[in-house]
């Protein structure tokens, strides 16, 4: 007995529902895909559509001189949590960084730098979709490593700019076509727009503007003033520029 209980945000259920699981994401919006990546000369066990699972930097006692390794944990608000750790506290570190894509080509911001035994039990977590970990050691001592559990959180994101979601489900959103654009967060096709230089109806019916006309996108074509003339594909009225025989602005 009791009350039902509300599905997350942006998310829907069909009567009768008993699960959480249940709940899937309403149109317009999906589940970030999860993944994980890893690299290096820790135990690496890359996976993709998990959304839990372990990282460790070794499998026997103790870690090796000179690891150097990195695992990125791709999906919505991935996190980790340290069960066990233990390193040399000056020369062996952990890094924990989030990254604003899965190659953390476009910069990471440093969450924390670990080392020693006092780590164990924290946990940390990313702003973005993307959480990096890495790990290296020196050429001395070693200690008995770390073990961490990262997880990623099933949020129904919007749909991104540029792309639309018809169903409802987890399935991933779609590209608008070439030469449209769309909203975030949009749930049908004609949700994308014709971008500035085509005009039409929207969707896949998007033509270059013609030629002595400007078009500021979607719908709208608007011919040039007269004694002025354009080439297609033009997206403002000071793209017109006077015809042979007449001067001026434009």
């Amino acid at each position: 007995t009791g009350d039902c209980s509300a599905c997350p945000a942006n998310a829907n259920s069909a009567s009768g529902s008993d699960e959480v699981t249940d709940c899937v994401c309403i149109a317009g919006y999906y589940v970030h895909a999860a993944s994980l990546t890893c690299s290096g000369s820790c135990p690496c066990s890359p996976s993709s559509g998990q959304r839990s699972g372990t990282i460790r930097s070794n499998d026997g006692s103790r870690y090796g001189n000179y690891e150097s390794c990195t695992w990125v944990i791709s999906g919505t608000g991935p996190s980790i949590t340290f069960s066990a750790f233990s390193t040399e506290s000056c020369c062996d570190h952990v890094y924990v960084e989030e990254c604003y894509d899965s190659a953390c080509s476009g910069g990471a911001t440093r969450l924390a730098k670990l080392s020693g035994s006092a780590s164990s039990g924290l946990t940390y977590q990313s702003a973005t979709n993307h959480l990096r970990v890495r790990f290296t050691s020196d050429m001395s001592t070693t200690y008995s490593g770390f073990q961490a559990e990262w997880n990623v959180v099933d949020v129904c994101s919007a749909c991104e700019v540029g792309t639309y979601k018809t169903a409802v489900g987890s399935g991933d959103c779609l590209a608008c076509p070439a030469n449209t654009i769309s909203g975030a967060g949009s749930d049908q096709l004609t949700d994308c727009v014709c971008i500035a230089g085509y005009y039409g109806s929207g969707g896949d019916s998007c033509a270059t503007c013609d030629a002595g006309s400007w078009c500021p996108g979607g719908a709208t074509i608007t011919a040039c003033p007269a004694n002025t003339t354009s080439a297609a594909g033009s997206d403002a009225v000071t793209d017109c520029v006077c015809n042979a025989g007449y001067y001026g602005p434009g």
